[in-house]
């Protein structure tokens, strides 16, 4: 259940940040942007000495790192894919004892923690869709494996293939994968020679992608660097600095949203709404004595009318990572905790819409509440200093 919900996050980050920006038209904001910069730069020839050919490099350098984008991307992942599971150990121990690279303490141990968790099953399924996306692409090293085959010939042996990593008794436990590092480049070639094949040319080419996506980062970088300061200088403004990684402070307000027309969400959901969703399916199940709280109203000193408050949106801006940081009120008091971000929100890692943009905390009531009425540690909380209620 783990995995499924960090994969269905995952595609829910992705899509969701599209589906953003699209409705707020970046694109043709930044083309707009674009054009007003083309134009401000022509005006003055000082500015087109430094400007003049910017965006046409940046164009130049980005149309040939991405040109071969998807490819890089999928044979990149495929020896990787799922980050927990016997294909990427197996693949990683022939290419490595291929090339001369020794075992590690650090890569012992982990073959040893993703083969106690692998779900062969799981991985044979999104091999064999990884494998059906690059045929698009006709890498070299599938290819030569699949001999030019087609439709459900192709998929046949695509399956043969995988089931000669995952389903493979020579690879059924971690000692058996670490053995490989053991054996010899030649009797690994001569015991396994498509998958040596495989393992090497792929390991060889991610290796040639690095090198130019070094490449690329240190030539786009830089270009990115003076657009910025070129438009910055056109705009009259001093843009503030990345502080990722760093401690930072963002301000914000109590406040709901309208994603569509004829919907309005409130700013809080209570307890009462928590019970409202119980369905006795993972994952909404409510365990019963929180409905038996709610039942008697059992809330203590953190009860506002008939239940307790459980999450509320604001306008702050986050980023991922910022899971975990504490909300504070205009007094410096803690009222809630940052978990989560908004569907129509998403894309924030790259603007952020005031009218959509919303964290979700949860409420500091409901985790004291949980403390001392669910959990029955309330003699935690004598520990702590509490403000006055406010109105």
């Amino acid at each position: 259940q783990g995995d499924l919900a960090n994969i269905d996050n995952s595609r829910k980050v992705y899509e969701g940040g599209t589906v953003a920006m699209k409705r707020a038209n970046i694109v043709g904001q930044k083309q707009a942007d674009e054009a007003k910069f083309t134009t401000w730069v022509n005006a003055n020839p000082t500015r087109k000495a430094k400007y003049g050919t910017l965006l046409a490099d940046i164009e130049r350098v980005s149309a040939d790192f991405y040109k071969t984008g998807m490819r890089d991307r999928l044979v990149r992942t495929i020896p990787n894919v799922g980050n927990s599971g016997t294909f990427k150990e197996v693949i990683d121990a022939i290419a490595s004892v291929s090339m001369g690279r020794a075992l590690s303490d650090q890569k012992r141990a982990e073959i040893n923690q993703v083969i106690a968790a692998r779900e062969p099953m799981l991985e044979t399924e999104i091999m064999k869709f990884f494998f059906s996306k690059i045929s698009d692409y006709k890498f070299a090293p599938v290819e030569k494996l699949f001999d030019g085959l087609s439709g459900k010939a192709r998929r046949d042996a695509e399956e043969k293939f995988i089931a000669s990593v995952i389903g493979n008794p020579d690879f059924d436990s971690a000692d058996e994968i670490i053995g490989l590092y053991s054996m010899s480049a030649n009797d690994l070639k001569s015991k396994y020679p498509k998958l040596v094949e495989y393992a090497v040319a792929t390991a060889q080419e991610i290796m040639a992608i690095g090198q130019k996506t070094q490449k690329f980062n240190a030539e786009i970088n830089n270009l990115r660097l003076l657009y910025m300061r070129g438009i910055s200088e056109m705009k009259g403004i001093t843009p503030y600095p990345d502080a990722n990684f760093t401690q930072r402070f963002t301000y914000g307000n109590v406040k709901g949203y309208s994603p569509r027309e004829a919907v309005q969400y409130t700013p809080f959901t209570t307890l009462k709404g928590v019970i409202d969703k119980d369905s006795g399916v993972f994952p909404f199940i409510v365990p019963q004595k929180l409905k038996d709280l709610q039942a008697s109203k059992d809330f203590g000193r953190f009860g506002v009318g008939d239940t307790v408050p459980v999450n509320f949106l604001s306008t702050n801006d986050i980023i991922g990572g910022n899971s975990g940081s504490p909300v504070l009120n205009a007094y410096g008091e803690q009222v809630g905790l940052v978990f989560d971000g908004n569907y129509e929100g998403l894309g924030n890692d790259i603007f952020f819409n005031p009218n959509y943009g919303r964290t979700i905390s949860v409420d500091i009531r409901y985790v004291l509440f949980v403390t001392e009425k669910y959990a029955g540690a309330g003699w935690i909380l004598n520990e702590m200093k509490f403000a006055p209620k406010r109105k």
